[in-house]
């Protein structure tokens, strides 16, 4: 989901390399979610 998040982990020889952050470092971005959010 490209754009889903403000910073996406790296992909480095084959390996998913993720921050040692909360959450593994992956922060949404609202702005993306209330841009493409379903009405109810």
């Amino acid at each position: 989901a490209y754009g889903l998040f403000r910073e996406h982990p790296e992909l480095r020889d084959g390996h998913l390399i993720i921050a040692d952050q909360p959450g593994f470092g992956l922060e949404v971005d609202w702005s993306f979610v209330d841009r493409y959010r379903v009405p109810q």
